[in-house]
């Protein structure tokens, strides 16, 4: 709401500043130009992460579709991030957060894709599907991702950390027809990998009705996608997705 009402009040001043002259009306058009696109920053950038928010990812994803070009998603969260969380305290859980943004951002960008933090310790991965293991390139990412970090839970404590993530993967061509059928695909595909144990799952036709029967809560978590973080309760094995 803060965002339009800044954009409503510059395109008065700019209204009111042609109306006076055309000698301003130039310097008002510049600075209307600059409000949108500072408030269009605001409404599609992660505060936190810098990254592309969940509108900004959904945005993509419906220009991609509507282009028809093949696409893969990967809905990404954090294993033990409550624990880092809960032990270390917030500040060092926003800094895990940042570490692991900074990485997708740049693994991501390496294979022509995009990242997105949809909200929590929930990432998206938009990346063009080719005729290639698109299961393989998600792998990578996360291979990326696992590397030894320092976080600073105080001025004189030194916390040696390693990321690592979930993922479920889908990509277009089965049933998907929308941003939400896709991203709806791949938190199922996130589901079955959190309860094998693996580190990533590709979304196949039929995962829907298995995941609903396995857990009658799933059709409300589906409904949410902006989960609470969830912790393992066991080391996964990076194994992947199994034939």
């Amino acid at each position: 709401m803060s965002i339009l009402i800044l954009l409503i009040a510059t395109a008065v001043t700019a209204v009111a500043m042609f109306a006076a002259g055309r000698a301003t009306a130039a310097p008002a058009l510049r600075r209307l130009r600059d409000a949108y696109t500072h408030a269009w920053h605001l409404a599609h950038t992660d505060e936190l992460t810098g990254l592309p928010n969940r509108r900004h990812a959904h945005r993509l994803l419906e220009q991609r579709l509507a282009a028809h070009q093949p696409t893969t998603v990967a809905l990404l969260d954090l294993d033990r991030f409550k624990s880092v969380n809960d032990e270390h305290g917030h500040h060092v859980g926003d800094q895990l957060l940042r570490h692991t943004a900074a990485r997708l951002r740049t693994a991501v960008a390496a294979h022509g894709g995009h990242a997105a933090r949809l909200g929590g310790d929930e990432f998206l991965l938009v990346l063009p599907a080719g005729t290639g293991d698109n299961a393989a390139v998600v792998a990578d990412v996360l291979t990326r991702l696992e590397q030894p970090l320092t976080l600073h839970p105080d001025r004189y404590t030194v916390l040696e950390h390693v990321p690592r993530a979930s993922a479920g993967i889908a990509t277009t061509g089965h049933t998907a027809r929308t941003w939400a059928d896709l991203v709806r695909q791949a938190d199922i595909a996130l589901y079955r990998t959190k309860r094998a144990g693996r580190w990533y799952h590709l979304y196949q036709p039929g995962h829907d009705t298995e995941s609903a029967r396995v857990d009658p809560r799933s059709q409300a978590r589906l409904r949410d996608l902006h989960r609470t973080p969830v912790s393992r309760p066991q080391p996964h094995t990076r194994t992947g997705e199994q034939p």
